[in-house]
């Protein structure tokens, strides 16, 4: 009877007290499969276990038929608490399924599965979320903790109350948070190393009570304490886990995130960007036992917790208050087994002084720029017809190459309202000891709370001068290559390309697309000047227009039905564009799109699409543009003048037209002559008729009457053939020499520098 029946399904790896006591069932479901040909009758499912950490299970299926399946779903089981709670070290128990019928044994399936101990995390590939089981908010060691936090809210702002989000106050939430955490540096905790790769394979978590009479933790116990007191006080924690390393943050608003496991960093960044955090970052490790007193350690605290989103690979967050909206609860224990009992620390114990966090600058938190865009019109329609939406387009899909160059920059903000203001920089190859030194970049943020580009930047910054990440001799080849493409670029098509972007739009062009894009967001037009007295470039500003980067926007609105209004024109403040709003309008914007982010980097480039010239043009001379009374109709979509009758018609041409005044190489009849004598005198109409009748003919004679007229003639089609006929024409009556291809695929400068020379 082999194979007759076989099972499947889902059987979980481990079991512990805190997965039982939050419902995690043992087996989620079975499927028993009927292989034979006949219909089985009696079948019946038994379930044991070795140890007995679950009473047996039996299930009564009844029939199968031929070639089916019967699947049992929940699989109930009920597991021995007791022995869980009791386990102090990990160990492997045995699953046996038996397929029975009519009492006999069919089929028979064993699986092995861990029984952790009671206070083992699984790690980070079972149920990440269960380590909120483990935050215990209301063990009543974490009571002389919050007392004495207490006491430091009452010293920094007269009032012990902990009020959680009642004040709606982001600066109220931290101080609670800095109380907390200065409550805990009192409790002189020492720091413990984690096991290696403690975040996939799990380890086991000194409670917080634990923590708090051994006296020490790991960065998880730390952390896990910390959330614990935090939730204890009506505060939603969050714990970060970072490859090696695990952290505690905190929400400064009565929020949480949709899933109980986020693994997308750029959701945590956009939520600490400066001015607008909804949340804040603390390393835990900063409260244990020191020699070092400071009295700014919760500030410092903050900044290396940030530090880590971007200095270390991120795995997820688990967000404590919305784990307990899943069911999970923190474990229950019992104090008079686990807890014997703490004092407050003697005031000889205490620090001397603990310092009121500073306060935070909310000033963008959740402010966008207001919808004030220009009206769409019809110029701005014909604007967004010409923008490239291709990934050529170094506005979508910017890439560094030769023509670009990133500068070494400490605050966007600063830069702009300063070249806004008219002052020079010069650039810089990169400084001696970025190379030289042998100073780790990390341990001199750490020692000296400023990155080490930050700490170059700022510097340099207020002698006008602005480093970059080149050696002196590529420095100077990239320079002296953007200098003269920008020159090129202005005298041969009287638009600037050069341009100085201030952000970068990190996106995908799909969720399941792997590849970053980067679009640059505030275009800055600038110019490269010789600085002869030092031998070197500057820039600075054309004081045109500052531009927000129209592409993206159009882009983003098209193609991803993202609509971010109040960005055009840019928003001001009283030194120039307000580029800290700017960024959080983004910033906003985007907050639902996994991993797209704003990177606040500068870089100088140029920057042009295939139809750029003619965008620019409508762009920059709208105005004069819409002067000609042609346009302003178009742009009406009615007209805006009287048009004048065409006084020549075929009746009286013989008597009204000076013949002696036109030139007409071609022949024409008498309808022809009027309206070639109607094009002289500069009236507008259409000229219509079916193939055949002489059209091409009647424009190649208008053309020849405005040239002896000493007119210049735009002549524009749809098609390129309509143009080649009229050409062909003009160059059979010798007038080729006046006539230039200039917009086409085909035409390019040496085409163009040749046709004039032949002319001339």
């Amino acid at each position: 009877m082999d194979n007759i029946v076989t099972v499947g399904g889902h059987i979980n790896a481990s079991i512990n007290f805190a997965m039982q006591q939050n419902y995690v069932p043992v087996i989620r479901s079975l499927v028993v499969n009927n292989n034979s040909e006949e219909v089985l009758e009696n079948i019946s499912l038994k379930i044991t276990f070795e140890p007995e950490f679950a009473k047996e299970f039996t299930y009564y299926i009844g029939s199968i038929p031929a070639k089916s399946s019967a699947e049992i779903s929940p699989v109930r089981i009920s597991t021995n608490t007791d022995l869980l709670f009791s386990l102090t070290e990990k160990m492997v128990g045995n699953i046996t399924i038996e397929v029975l019928q009519k009492g006999e044994n069919i089929f028979t399936y064993q699986n092995t599965i861990e029984l952790l101990a009671c206070d083992q995390w699984s790690g980070l590939n079972i149920m990440p979320e269960m380590i909120a089981a483990f935050v215990t908010p209301n063990h009543p060691a974490l009571s002389p903790v919050i007392h004495d936090a207490s006491t430091f809210l009452k010293k920094w702002k007269g009032d012990p109350s902990f009020t959680g989000y009642q004040t709606n106050n982001p600066n109220n939430v931290k101080l609670q948070m800095a109380a907390i955490f200065a409550a805990l540096v009192q409790q002189k905790i020492v720091y413990n190393d984690p096991p290696a790769s403690y975040e996939v394979i799990g380890q086991r978590i000194r409670l917080p009570h634990k923590v708090l009479e051994q006296k020490m933790g790991t960065c998880l116990d730390l952390a896990v304490l910390y959330a614990a007191c935090l939730e204890a006080v009506g505060l939603h924690p969050l714990l970060f886990f970072m490859t090696g390393h695990a952290f505690c943050g905190c929400w400064l608003e009565n929020e949480t995130f949709a899933d109980c496991c986020v693994d997308d960093v750029s959701a945590i960044e956009k939520r600490i960007a400066e001015n607008a955090e909804e949340m804040l970052l603390v390393e835990c490790t900063d409260f244990v036992d020191s020699n070092v007193h400071d009295v700014e350690r919760f500030d410092h605290a903050m900044k290396h917790g940030k530090d880590h989103i971007s200095n270390m690979e991120f795995q997820c967050v688990i967000d404590i208050i919305r784990t307990r909206g899943s069911g999970i609860r923190p474990i229950p224990l019992r104090p008079e087994q686990t807890y014997s009992g703490m004092q407050l620390a003697e005031d000889s114990d205490k620090p001397k002084e603990m310092l009121a966090p500073s306060e935070l600058n909310s000033s963008l938190l959740g402010k966008v720029a207001e919808g004030n865009d220009k009206p769409v019109t019809k110029m701005r329609i014909w604007e967004r017809k010409l923008l490239d939406f291709s990934l050529r387009n170094s506005l979508l899909n910017f890439r560094v190459t030769k023509n670009t160059m990133q500068l070494m920059t400490a605050d966007l903000g600063k830069l702009e309202d300063e070249l806004a203001s008219g002052s020079d920089f010069r650039i810089m190859e990169i400084p001696t000891e970025w190379t030289v030194s042998t100073r780790d970049a990390k341990i001199f943020a750490i020692e000296n709370e400023k990155d080490l580009v930050t700490n170059i930047a700022e510097n340099e910054f207020k002698n006008n001068r602005i480093r970059t990440f080149l050696n002196e001799a590529d420095l100077d080849a990239a320079l002296k290559s953007l200098y003269r493409s920008a020159k090129v670029s202005m005298e041969e098509n009287g638009s600037n390309t050069l341009f100085l972007a201030l952000g970068l739009l990190r996106w995908y062009e799909s969720d399941l697309s792997e590849k970053p894009r980067y679009a640059p967001l505030v275009l800055i037009p600038i110019d490269i000047v010789r600085n002869t007295r030092n031998k070197g470039y500057i820039i600075r500003s054309r004081q045109e227009e500052t531009q927000i980067n129209v592409t993206l926007l159009e882009y983003l609105r098209q193609d991803h039905g993202i609509s971010i209004t109040g960005l055009d024109p840019l928003p001001l403040d009283e030194h120039g564009i307000d580029l800290p709003l700017v960024f959080n309008t983004i910033r906003q914007a985007v907050m639902g799109k996994k991993r797209w982010n704003i990177e606040e980097y500068a870089f100088i480039g140029l920057f042009s699409f295939s139809q750029f010239v003619m965008w620019n043009d409508l762009r920059n001379r709208s105005e004069e543009i819409s002067q000609n009374k042609v346009v302003s109709s178009l742009m009406a979509g009615s007209l805006t003048y009287a048009p004048e009758d065409i006084s020549i018609t075929p009746e009286n041409i013989d008597s009204d037209l000076d013949l002696e005044n036109m030139a007409v190489p071609m022949s024409a009849d008498s309808s022809q002559l009027a309206a070639i004598a109607a094009a002289g005198s500069g009236q507008s109409f259409v000229l219509h008729g079916p193939p055949g009748t002489g059209k091409s003919q009647t424009i190649t004679n208008m053309i020849a009457n405005a040239l002896y007229n000493d007119k210049s003639v735009l002549f524009v089609a749809e098609k390129m053939a309509a143009l080649n006929v009229v050409q062909k024409r003009l160059a059979n009556l010798g007038l080729d020499p006046f006539c230039l291809e200039l917009h086409s695929n085909k035409t390019n400068k040496t085409t163009v520098l040749a046709e004039l020379d032949k002319a001339l």
